[in-house]
C-alpha cells in the first residue's frame, strides 16, 4: 500500500512581509485621514468662535450708537498717564477677557468661549484664571486709533502715545468684506508640539505660524486665511504692526489687497 502526501499550503515569508507592509500602509493613511479630519473639525470650530465673537461686535454696535466695544475712554482727560494709556492701547487684546464685555455678552469670561478648540491644557494650567491671556482671538488695533496715524506716508514714531488714540465706529469701516475685525491672535490649531513650560510658543503668534488664522470680517462673513495673503502692516510706535491689525489706514483702508 502506498502513502500519499498530504501537500500543506500556506503563506511564504516573503507573501506574509507583504501583507505586512500593506497593512502598515493603510494604517498610516487611515491615521492621517484621522488626523486631518480632526484638525479641519478644530479649524471649522475656531472659525464660528471668532465669527460669533465678532457678530456680538457688531450687535455692540448697533446697541451703542455705532460704537465699537471700549472699556476704556479716549477722550484726553483719559489719557494723561503712561498706565491710563497702556490701559487703552490693550484694549484690543483683553476685550474679550474683561468684565466689562461677560456683563454685556453674558459669557462667562473664564469659558472657552474665547480660546482656540485646540489649545493645550498643560499651558491653560499654568496661568492665572483672571488672567488678560485667556483669550485667543482679539478686536483689531485699529478699532482704537486714528486713521490719520496709519497713513503709510507719515511719521513712524510720534512723542505723545496717546496722540492717536481714537475710538472708532462700525460704520468707519470703508472695505467691509475687505477688512479684518477681529482675528486669532494665538493659532493653537495650527501648531503639532507638546506644551510644555520650556516650550517656545511663538509659532503660535499670528504671523509667525504656517497654519492659517481664523478671522471676522466687518461684512460679517469669516474664515480662515494666512497673514502672507494681506497687505503689510504699518509699524507704530505703542501700536505695533502687523497683518490684520495695522495695515495702511486702518478702518478706512483694506487688509487684503486687490
Amino acid at each position: 500500500m502506498s502513502n500519499r502526501h498530504r501537500e500543506v499550503t500556506g503563506f511564504t515569508l516573503v507573501e506574509t512581509l507583504v501583507v505586512a507592509l500593506v497593512v502598515s500602509v493603510l494604517m498610516g493613511l487611515v491615521i492621517a485621514a484621522v488626523a486631518a479630519s480632526r484638525t479641519r473639525s478644530a479649524q471649522a470650530s475656531c472659525a464660528a468662535r471668532c465669527r460669533g465673537l465678532g457678530t456680538l461686535v457688531a450687535t455692540y454696535a448697533a446697541d451703542y450708537r455705532d460704537a465699537l466695544p471700549a472699556y476704556h475712554a479716549d477722550s484726553p482727560a483719559a489719557l494723561l498717564t503712561r498706565a491710563q494709556q497702556v490701559r487703552y492701547n490693550n484694549q484690543s487684546a483683553f476685550m474679550f477677557a474683561s468684565g466689562m464685555w461677560q456683563n454685556y455678552s453674558g459669557i462667562d469670561r473664564f469659558s472657552n468661549t474665547g480660546l482656540c478648540p485646540r489649545v493645550q491644557a498643560a499651558f491653560l494650567e499654568t496661568r492665572k484664571p483672571e488672567g488678560p491671556w485667556r483669550t485667543d482671538y482679539e478686536i483689531v488695533r485699529c478699532a482704537y486709533l486714528d486713521p490719520a496715524r496709519l497713513d503709510p506716508d507719515g511719521p513712524f514714531e510720534m512723542p505723545n502715545p496717546a496722540a492717536g488714540a481714537r475710538l472708532q465706529r462700525l460704520s468707519d469701516v470703508r472695505f467691509p468684506s475687505m477688512k479684518v475685525g477681529v482675528v486669532e491672535q494665538r493659532v493653537w490649531h495650527a501648531w503639532r508640539g507638546s506644551w510644555t513650560t520650556e516650550t517656545d510658543v511663538s509659532a503660535l503668534v499670528l504671523g509667525g505660524t504656517i497654519g492659517p488664522s481664523s478671522v471676522w470680517y466687518f461684512d460679517g462673513h469669516g474664515g480662515l486665511v494666512r497673514p502672507r495673503e494681506f497687505n503689510a502692516g504699518v509699524a507704530r510706535e505703542w501700536w505695533g504692526s502687523g497683518a490684520f491689525h495695522m495695515t495702511p489706514w486702518g478702518l478706512h483702508g483694506r487688509d487684503e489687497p486687490i
